[in-house]
């Protein structure tokens, strides 16, 4: 279940535990979490005890510490998250958050390791959940957490208060020299391929104009890699074993400023957020069908 609090941030009453093959490697994530502050470092080395490794191609980001960044990054096989983490630990940014659904099940189990993975999540309530949505129209992708969470499903005023405070959240880390990942389309589905969700021009342009110049928008897109061998390797941890070395490639593209996307829009127009997402999505789609690629480490 979930609670709106004051501020109408949701969080979940009662965390649920994680999968029974895959509790060992969680519990190691949330425990070096608690000991270190570093959900992007304890990421970083149960994937790496998993013999999961890591390989950055594309642009470094490095170079922009002390930068804040809007981390856009595709979601389209599961398990895109922790490797993300992991990636962000690599590049030296520990300073990390991402946008989810609290009542989902990597919400849950995420308020289940601790409090430093807990409170990475910012909080997105979809149309999905929305009360306002009865018969045909309340069966779509989340109906099954319509049942589970019923106190997450929320009134269409109330779940945009929700949504409009984490995208004011995410702009404000991203102000403040952090990383906020997203997933465009908002759901578990290829980037390159679905719609992209209009929240991201959104944060782009609540960005303080003092910061547009110096913040970045970055992509990250993971390869095709094999997804039942992923998840073998971080359930034989339960039983202290280990797959041979999966290394996952994570391509990085440093698409510009929020001043440069802004510098094309009527920023008066009610339909800048949209226009600033079909943007950046072009944009997507123009690098990603490019093939030339250099390898960062």
């Amino acid at each position: 279940m979930s609670q709106i609090l004051e501020n109408q941030i949701p969080i979940v009453e009662a965390p649920e535990p994680a999968p029974i093959p895959l509790s060992a490697f969680f519990r190691r994530v949330g425990a070096v979490a608690c000991e270190t502050g570093s959900p992007a470092y304890a990421t970083d080395v149960a994937l790496q005890e998993a013999n999961v490794h890591i390989r950055a191609t594309g642009d470094d980001l490095v170079e922009y510490a002390g930068a804040g960044l809007l981390i856009v990054a595709d979601h389209r096989q599961g398990g895109e998250g922790w490797l993300n983490l992991a990636l962000m630990n690599r590049m030296g940014r520990t300073d990390v958050h991402m946008l989810g659904k609290p009542y989902a099940p990597t919400g849950r189990i995420m308020h289940s390791m601790g409090e430093p993975m807990a409170s990475l999540l910012l909080p997105v309530i979809p149309g999905t959940m929305d009360a306002n949505k009865k018969g045909r129209e309340a069966i779509n992708e989340d109906a099954i957490f319509r049942i589970l969470s019923p106190s997450a499903v929320l009134p269409r005023v109330q779940r945009a208060a929700v949504n409009r405070a984490t995208l004011q959240r995410s702009a404000n880390i991203v102000a403040n020299g952090g990383a906020v990942l997203v997933a465009p389309t908002g759901s578990l589905s290829d980037a390159s391929k679905a719609p992209w969700q209009r929240g991201i021009g959104d944060i782009v342009r609540m960005i303080p104009q003092d910061i547009q110049h110096e913040a970045r928008i970055v992509f990250v897109r993971p390869s095709d890699f094999p997804k039942l061998k992923f998840i073998a390797a971080l359930a034989l941890r339960q039983f202290r074993l280990r797959l041979p070395r999966l290394t996952i490639a994570m391509d990085i593209v440093d698409a510009g400023t929020p001043a440069e996307l802004l510098s094309l829009v009527d920023r008066t127009d009610p339909t800048a957020s949209q226009e600033i997402t079909e943007r950046l999505q072009q944009k997507y789609l123009n690098y990603f069908s490019s093939t030339s690629k250099k390898s960062i480490g």
